[in-house]
């Protein structure tokens, strides 16, 4: 009888430091993606950061254009997406995971696949960007409206 209750108490215990440790390790791969999120903006809002240093150097791009250089419509992006930070501190702002939105706020058509990688950075409470967090990169940080909904453009 002794054996058995150790045994539960042995079971128990592993199954429970494994429990643990699998949503220490989901909270530390959020946490790691909100810091790359982070990291992107603190480039994007730096003046002394080029737009081109900061495509080297945080996004994930899928396509270049025909040239030497970065496509123009990204940089663009950039340029227009200081601007739209430019006035906010970064403790200001306010990176939430897309699933931990109000279910009214979640309005991005996205494959589900990608749910987990998906970020929003808020500013006095109004949407500034969404992120796409992929393979420590930023994949993507403009959506578009299509109707009542946004789709991302991929970089």
């Amino acid at each position: 009888m002794k054996i058995k209750a150790i045994l539960l108490v042995f079971i128990f215990i592993i199954l429970s430091s494994f429990l643990f440790s699998i949503l220490s390790s989901k909270t530390n791969t959020q946490n790691n993606k909100i810091f790359y999120v982070e990291s992107f903006i603190k480039a994007v809002k730096d003046q002394l950061v080029l737009p081109e240093t900061v495509i080297k150097e945080h996004l994930k791009i899928s396509k270049r254009s025909s040239g030497q250089g970065y496509d123009p419509q990204i940089i663009e992006q950039l340029v227009k997406l200081r601007k739209d930070i430019s006035a906010a501190r970064i403790e200001e702002l306010e990176i939430t995971p897309y699933k931990e939105l109000p279910e009214n706020e979640q309005i991005i058509l996205m494959d589900a696949a990608v749910v987990d990688d998906v970020f929003i950075v808020k500013y006095q409470s109004k949407k500034v960007m969404s992120v796409i967090v992929s393979q420590n990169k930023i994949a993507a940080f403009k959506t578009i409206n299509r109707g009542s909904k946004e789709v991302f453009l991929y970089l």
